[in-house]
């Protein structure tokens, strides 16, 4: 069973959906041919194909548990540039994870109150408004050591929930379940077939974490699905009996909703009082070595392979699925 978001929100992805039926329909040749991904794949970049173990050592991935929020607690903010329905949109995500996960595991406060009083803390998640020019809808992996946590968001490219949510669950420290420590048990990468470029989103964690102790999901909505980041239409991820990995990322699964309380146990959650607000409370936080801090340090920039190469093919793949249907019907 799967916990669903609104039906609303998932109509990018099923119109995406309905055009690569329709393709596959014009295309029959294309059903016997050796290229197995949709004809969109076909004119991806050629050139740059494969993943060698030097462009995995020059591309740092996250490799070891994420940084997770004390006490279960996020407090967040906006970019004054985001307007107001944008706004409403992050926070329908917010609630929306927080109804799933449980407040008793996990909970959102914004840094603006009812009062409209601002808290003075420096340490928080803001969601920033991104370059039109860049295809961005991205976050780090965990929170970030010191200062502020940030997610870049696109207005145009991330309109819809499934796209902010995505960075957002980056960010509680929920990594791509394809990128586990024990994946190769699981799936099989096919390397050769990777765009060059995006092989860090193919890095293998090299340490597990809360998560691993639950089922490996190939249903999760952080898990790539087999035409992901394919450099020529082939297959970059297979199951051990070589099936395909569906595009399964529309919702959370019971399995997402479980690693997510994994991470934040009701045991460790703090109950939320006012003067969490407050800078010196982070503060003290910060310097309190019985803090609750799970795992390693990773850069603000820490997800700018693994998480923007996702993006990148994500948003290319939208892009060249409109095109393939606009052709179509000329």
């Amino acid at each position: 069973m799967r916990s669903s978001v609104s039906e609303t929100t998932h109509l990018p992805f099923n119109l995406l959906r309905c055009v690569l039926l329709l393709l596959a329909l014009a295309c029959p040749n294309h059903l016997t041919s050796s290229k197995r991904c949709p004809p969109m794949y076909d004119s991806v970049q050629q050139t740059s194909c494969g993943c060698s173990k030097a462009d995995f050592d020059m591309q740092p991935a996250s490799t070891g548990p994420a940084r997770l929020w004390p006490g279960g607690i996020v407090f967040y903010d906006f970019d004054n540039r985001l307007d107001t329905y944008y706004r409403k949109l992050i926070v329908k995500c917010v609630k929306l994870i927080e109804s799933l996960v449980g407040t008793s595991h996990l909970e959102f406060r914004p840094m603006l109150n009812e009062k409209k009083e601002r808290c003075s803390r420096d340490s928080f998640l803001l969601f920033k408004r991104g370059d039109s020019k860049a295809a961005n809808c991205k976050g780090p992996v965990g929170m970030a050591q010191t200062g502020i946590t940030t997610i870049v968001l696109d207005q145009q490219i991330c309109s819809y929930e499934q796209a902010i949510l995505m960075p957002i669950i980056s960010v509680l420290g929920l990594q791509d379940e394809d990128n586990r420590s024990d994946r190769d048990e699981h799936i099989q990468v096919r390397f050769d077939e990777v765009y060059q470029p995006t092989c860090a989103a193919f890095k293998a964690r090299t340490t597990p974490d809360a998560t691993e102790k639950l089922p490996y999901d190939y249903k999760s909505i952080t898990h790539k699905y087999s035409c992901m980041l394919s450099c020529r239409g082939e297959y970059t991820l297979l199951d051990l009996e070589g099936k395909p990995v569906l595009d399964s990322y529309m919702n959370f699964t019971d399995l997402d909703v479980a690693k997510l309380r994994a991470l934040y146990p009701e045991s460790t959650k703090t109950p939320f009082s006012m003067e969490m607000c407050d800078a010196r409370y982070s503060r003290s936080r910060k310097s309190d070595p019985s803090s609750p801090r799970v795992g390693v340090r990773f850069s603000e920039d820490n997800s700018s392979d693994s998480h923007e190469a996702w993006t990148m093919a994500t948003q290319l793949s939208v892009t060249m699925a409109t095109l393939c249907a606009v052709y179509l019907l000329i």
